[in-house]
């Protein structure tokens, strides 16, 4: 898969892998579930390639960011569940001696592990970001489209 970055911060994608210059014009391209935030463009600066209207990176140097942003949400989504639950936990928890202890350990336990992924992940992207060096070429051309270059690179 790949993804065709833009300036404006939309991202789409394109099932294919093939990467000649020649054949990028002629791929279809849909809307992805992503957003260009600063570690995409960074990424892409490294590992992309120059195309019309933006820069085209292969999923494969996208996947640790995704795989980040992912564990990030998910946790988030979590923690919301989990305060909008109150009142129907406190139903529960009313019923069975200790439940509201065994919930709250259990939810710290799920939160910890979920902060370790996520450290996990932080570190392998900047672990990418710090040993890829950055195409001066490309750098051009996401600014010659209009792009802003984040910083630090």
């Amino acid at each position: 898969m790949l993804y065709l970055i833009t300036p404006s911060a939309g991202v789409s994608w394109s099932a294919t892998s093939r990467q000649a210059s020649d054949e990028i014009g002629g791929l279809d391209w849909a809307p992805a579930e992503l957003r260009a935030d600063a570690s995409i463009v960074r990424l892409a600066l490294r590992h992309g390639r120059a195309a019309h209207g933006g820069i085209v990176v292969d999923s494969v140097h996208l996947n640790d960011h995704n795989r980040m942003r992912r564990l990030l949400d998910t946790q988030s989504e979590a923690r919301s569940v989990r305060a909008g639950m109150g009142d129907d936990y406190d139903a529960m928890e009313s019923r069975s001696e200790g439940g509201r202890a065994r919930r709250e350990a259990q939810d710290a336990r799920i939160d910890a592990a979920a902060d370790s992924d996520i450290a996990s992940s932080r570190a392998t992207v900047r672990e990418a970001l710090r040993q890829d060096s950055v195409d001066p070429e490309l750098v051009d051309h996401w600014r010659r489209l209009g792009g802003s270059v984040p910083d630090p690179l």
